[in-house]
């Protein structure tokens, strides 16, 4: 027991050793974005339901129902190029949001950030509101990587 014990905690160490050693840090300069919306409508056809009970003199039905509604929404997408000027890499990076308060657009153009790489998400950590505002990361889907030259002829498309 005490050996399978020690073989989990290996097992363990060697998956944390493994993730950290998969993650990459590095510092991204925001170089361009854009951002599109995409309006959808949805319909409920709705329904009905009718109760009945029978009584000696007679039938007695019920219905309750509620009308065909349609709703309308937006789908946010969210483009960015960053630039990583130690190793001369440009990276198209992606986002899409449900709703328009998400913090999507919250690089600004030419700041530099802390970013992390793990498989194809990088996270990028900021500040929302400047120096004294609330520390959040944002993740976004990597789309392409590539090398650039300065001035970096790359654009979010």
């Amino acid at each position: 027991m005490k050996g399978m014990m020690i073989a989990v905690a290996l097992l363990v160490g060697a998956s944390a050793t493994a993730l950290a050693a998969e993650r990459q840090t590095l510092t991204v300069r925001a170089w361009d974005h854009r951002t599109s919306e995409q309006d959808y409508r949805t319909r409920d056809p709705g329904w009905s339901s009718t109760t009945c009970a029978a009584y000696s003199d007679g039938v007695s039905c019920n219905t309750f129902g509620y009308p065909a509604s349609e709703s309308t929404g937006a789908v946010y997408h969210f483009a960015q190029v960053v630039l990583d000027e130690q190793t001369k890499t440009a990276y198209k990076l992606s986002r899409t949001a449900r709703w328009v308060w998400s913090n999507m657009d919250e690089l600004k153009d030419g700041d530099y950030y802390t970013a992390e790489i793990s498989g194809k998400e990088m996270r990028i950590h900021l500040q929302r509101g400047g120096n004294m505002g609330k520390k959040v990361t944002v993740k976004y889907r990597i789309v392409d990587v590539r090398p650039y030259t300065f001035p970096a002829p790359v654009q979010a498309p």
